[in-house]
Order: C-alpha cells, then structure tokens, then sequence
C-alpha cells in the first residue's frame, strides 16, 4: 500500500504541477488542501485555463477531490466581446470542427456564460463541444446541457460489456477493481483505481463507447 501524503506534499505538488502547465499562470492561483480536497482560488484568462488547472490538480497523487473557485477574467488589455459576439464565434467554431456533428447543437451565451443545448450521437462528442467553446475570448463558463441521443440502438448489457472490454485494455486501469453498470445508456463507474489518473482514464474510456449517453464516476482513489 502506498503511504500516506500529507497535505503539505500533495500542496506543494499541485502548485509545482500548475507551475509546469504553460497554459496556466500559477502565480495568479492560490491553492489550499485540507485532508487531500484541493481548493484552487485566484483568477484565469479564459475556461479553457480554469479546466486546465482542474485537471493538474487531479493528476497530483494523494488527491482526493477538487474544488475549482477559479474566476475567469480578461486581461485589462484585451477588449471584451458581446455575448452575441461569442455565440457567433461557439457556432463558427462548433460548425468548423471536423470532430464532431452539431448540427443539432445550440448556443446561448449571459454575461459570458456559455450554454450548450440540443443533441450530439456520442457522449465524448459531448465532452469535445464544451472543449472547443470554453477557450474562446469572453468565456467564463461553460454550461453543457446537451442531450446525448445515439444513432444505433444498443442494449445496456452490450454497453456495459463494451466499457468493461474497453477499460481492460487501458493501462492505468485495473478493470478487476472497477464496476460497471449501465441503465438507459448511462454508466456508472464505482469501485477503486490506484490514481487520479486513471480515475480520469477511467471516465474517458467509458465515454468513447457507442451509445452510451452519460458517464457517472464514482470511482475512489484508494491511497
């Protein structure tokens, strides 16, 4: 069994984690841990930023969860685009993207926020909509409401042997300590994986699979 981390160590790991990222400038966050929950506090350019420093934090050894105050803030030198301005770029970039299919996507934008809405055929094209939007100027937040609706009609079980199949092949994940269940086209990973690391293979692996219309993780890093 690996040691036990204390606050302190996994702190000074997040910060020199975030120090590494050139998408984040770590002397605008401050971070707090309190029995491995990790706080990040202070201001980004962008969304894009603030999911960026998400997930160094998750990559830290010891961390058990992670709590993202992050405010989004344009540096004072960059003008401040409308929010039609930016829902004319999301649909630009949403439109031009080879990635995915968002035909049926819309977008709504308040005070810069974001909001996705409308339907996409997998789940990861899901995760990949708010990718694409969440770096754009103006942006502070992303609130992805879109509907996953599969083009093919697959049963849960074949769904869950899909993932299970899937999660055997991937290297950070013991699939023996994962468990799989599948209702209406939505997962629900539990069980314990060896790290935030493969908590996160985990949850990507699981949301590749056809028609699969949501992925929950309940999965615990066992320390």
């Amino acid at each position: 069994m690996a040691p036990v981390r204390t606050d302190e160590q996994i702190k000074i790991d997040v910060v020199n984690e975030l120090h590494r990222d050139t998408r984040v400038d770590a002397s605008k966050v401050q971070v707090v841990v309190d029995n491995g929950c990790v706080a990040l506090s202070g201001r980004v350019p962008t969304a894009a930023t603030r999911a960026a420093a998400t997930v160094d934090a998750w990559s830290v050894a010891g961390v058990r969860s992670v709590d993202n105050g992050l405010k989004v803030e344009l540096p004072p030198m960059l003008p401040v685009p409308d929010d039609a301005t930016i829902a004319g770029n999301a649909d630009s970039v949403l439109d031009w993207s080879t990635d995915i299919d968002a035909s049926d996507v819309k977008v709504d934008v308040e005070a810069g926020v974001l909001g996705l809405s409308g339907t996409v055929p997998t789940h990861w094209e899901k995760i990949r909509a708010e990718e694409l939007v969440e770096n754009l100027r103006g942006v502070t937040a992303v609130d992805n409401e879109l509907a996953v609706v599969p083009t093919q009609d697959i049963v849960d079980e074949l769904i869950a042997d899909d993932v299970v199949s899937a999660l055997d092949r991937n290297a950070l994940v013991d699939v023996e300590t994962v468990d799989v269940t599948v209702r209406d086209g939505i997962v629900t990973l539990s069980g314990t994986v060896p790290s935030a690391a493969a908590r996160f293979a985990a949850y990507r692996t699981a949301s590749r699979a056809a028609s699969v219309r949501d992925v929950r993780s309940e999965l615990i890093v066992a320390i």
